[in-house]
């Protein structure tokens, strides 16, 4: 009996000395690095289909540094990382020699939460690097891309290296120049900087009539002396765009027929907005001896030179509307769509020269002058400018008695935010020169944003202030935009390409996101957003069967709209032709003839291949699960984030 009392007695010792180890502490560290590596795939844009250079990040969100290597540095290999990036340098194999096979690695690093140990988990992705479609030609030159008259060329597949191009002008798209020739730079992945040299390397496009350099990378020269093209100054309007349209400078409809080389030059001119116009195409630049615009038509361009929507600065040239001025411009294409010269204006935010009088003086320091509509965030300050070129601005509130005024302190600018909520601020400039004067008020909101549902975004009216929302992500729905869902809906994340892909890597994550409300074409979005990744595990939506919804139009979808859909065995009724590799497909439900369009831009990154997508022919039969319901021209559109979201599908009868 002692003998079996004792062994219990053993045991239950066991027991409290099991029961008085301590709990292993997990190290976050390693959750960080689990989570990124979870969603690196999202990266490699198409990894069964690379054609040209490609950036990657050394550095990810939490610190995590990724060291990027190639087992085949002839035909893929990694440069050093500058300003958190690295250039994946690709060279193609030639026509006839067949695809090659490179399996590239990033091991990741971070530090332990837990000790000075240095955690690593390495990712791998075995990419199809496409041969040549095309014979290899030689092109060292922008002039000498200028010269290609061989539509085989177009399409933006064919990469080549310029060397020693000076990035000299911007808007959404950059314009270098390397002695020869002046070349538009669109879609680049890496971060040029107006007056820096660039080895640049680049697929060939031809777009409304100019060749380009789309999917950009560079590397930067420091050694090199920036040269600059010879700016033309175009002093009647009228005179120019007549000596261009004689030229044929408007009539380039294919590639054999030619191409419009970008033009640098001071303009001369008259700011011109259409009335009654909101839209992006309604700011011109006439002769300075005309009041008025006459609208392009076939064969005739507009009697003014449009400025760009993307331009920089958009709100700065519309503040001289009426007036004459001078402004440096790149003329960068003719526009067949709009029937008129374009023009990216590149003279940064106070650039424009105009002979004013003092009242057209004060009028246009009036509009230039800005402030926030909300302050929410601690430790900020307002720029209160107390002059604007020659004209005098003094600060004052609206009302002095106002409790509210103690938020914003006007000798400085300071602002303190409220213990809770937010308060309205209002406060009046006076502008002065000479005997003129005027005022202008502006209202500022300062205080926290508060927390709104998703459901509270999407019913909302207003657009003029910040929303916060705290949700899980889906994915890409479409190029730049992210689907994002709360138990109340699902909205889409418009945010810059860099940005859009930080975010995609926390697909199945909480976010909170601060951004403002816009919608485009039907679409509700929240551009320009604040994200902070709150390190914690959501919630994914249960998808909804397409078929559930009676009626496929509109109002049918907009309650689903970028949230997640699935459906079975849809018939490809027809292909979209499209241009840049984009797919575009209407599908058909056979039983209810029903159809619904799919749509992926070639620009957004897809885990996995596209393969599947970009083989599918009328006739065909997909499947999709999980996918997401984008928006595209007022209407549902199916999206996919991941290859693995469509299948083949079959006959439904």
């Amino acid at each position: 009996m002692k003998k079996i009392l004792s062994f219990i007695a053993i045991l239950l010792v066991g027991l409290v000395l099991v029961a008085c180890e301590p709990t292993v502490k997990e190290d976050g560290a390693q959750t960080k690095l689990d989570t990124a590596h979870a969603g690196m795939d999202i990266l490699i844009s198409d990894p069964s289909n690379i054609t040209s250079n490609f950036v990657v990040p050394s550095m990810l969100a939490g610190g995590i540094e990724a060291v990027w290597t190639s087992d085949n540095p002839g035909v893929v290999s990694f440069g050093t990382a500058v300003n958190n990036e690295v250039t994946a340098t690709v060279n193609r194999p030639a026509k006839g020699q067949g695809d090659a096979t490179v399996k590239i690695t990033a091991t990741l690093k971070l530090k332990s939460e837990l000790s000075d140990k240095i955690l690593e988990k390495k990712w791998e992705k075995t990419l199809t690097v496409k041969e040549n479609t095309v014979e290899e030609i030689e092109i060292n030159t922008i002039k000498d891309i200028l010269d290609l008259r061989d539509e085989t060329y177009d399409g933006g597949e064919y990469t080549v290296t310029i060397p020693n191009v000076t990035v000299f002008a911007k808007g959404d798209a950059f314009f270098g120049y390397d002695g020869t020739g002046i070349i538009q730079l669109f879609n680049n992945q890496t971060t040029f900087e107006v007056g820096k040299v660039y080895d640049i390397t680049g697929a060939l496009e031809w777009y409304f009539g100019i060749w380009e350099l789309i999917k950009n990378t560079g590397v930067e020269k420091t050694s090199a002396t920036p040269q600059y093209p010879t700016k033309e100054v175009i002093e009647s309007v009228d005179a120019k765009i007549s000596a261009l349209t004689t030229a044929g400078e408007h009539n380039y409809p294919a590639v054999a027929d030619g191409n419009f080389e970008p033009i640098y030059a001071t303009i001369k001119g008259k700011v011109f907005m259409i009335e009654g116009d909101s839209g992006n195409y309604n700011t011109y630049i006439i002769d300075s001896t005309k009041n008025s615009l006459v609208l392009g038509e076939p064969g005739k361009p507009a009697s003014g030179f449009m400025v760009y929507y993307k331009t920089d600065d958009l709100a700065y040239v519309r503040t001289f509307n009426g007036l004459e001025v001078e402004m440096d411009v790149v003329i960068y294409t003719y526009r067949s769509n709009n029937l008129s010269f374009a023009v990216y204006y590149v003279g940064g935010p106070a650039g424009i020269t105009a002979n004013l009088n003092d009242a057209q003086k004060v009028d246009v320091a009036k509009n230039a002058l800005k402030l926030p509509v909300e302050v929410y965030k601690a430790n900020q300050t307002l720029t209160l400018a107390n002059k604007s070129d020659e004209v005098n601005i003094a600060w004052s509130f609206k009302d002095a008695e106002d409790e509210n005024n103690a938020f914003i302190n006007l000798t400085d600018g300071k602002v303190t935010l409220p213990a809770s909520g937010q308060k309205d601020v209002k406060l009046v400039a006076t502008l002065t020169l000479g005997e003129v004067s005027t005022t202008k008020e502006f209202t500022i909101r300062v205080g926290e944003v508060a927390p709104s549902t998703i459901a509270e975004v999407l019913e909302a009216t207003v657009n003029t202030y910040k929303f916060m929302i705290t949700d899980t992500v889906l994915g890409y729905n479409a190029h730049r935009q992210i689907s994002i869902a709360d138990g109340t809906g699902a909205i889409t994340v418009y945010a810059s390409v860099g940005a859009a892909a930080d975010l995609a890597l926390l697909v199945g994550k909480q976010v909170q996101i601060i951004g403002t409300r816009t919608v485009f074409s039907g679409l509700i979005q929240l551009g320009s957003p604040e994200v902070t990744d709150l390190e914690l595990d959501g919630t994914m939506p249960v998808a909804t069967d397409l078929r559930t919804i009676t009626l496929w139009d509109a109002e049918s979808l907009l309650p689903f709209q970028l949230n997640l859909v699935s459906v079975a065995n849809l018939k490809v009724k027809e292909v979209i032709a499209n241009d840049y590799g984009n797919v575009e497909l209407i599908l058909e439900d056979e039983v209810t003839l029903k159809t619904i369009r799919f749509y992926w831009n070639s620009r957004q990154p897809l885990v996995g291949s596209s393969d599947f997508i970009k083989g599918l022919k009328v006739g065909d039969y997909v499947s999709f699960t999980n996918a997401l319901l984008t928006w595209r021209s007022n209407n549902g559109a199916i999206g996919i984030h991941a290859a693995a979201q469509v299948a083949e599908g079959e006959s439904p009868i």
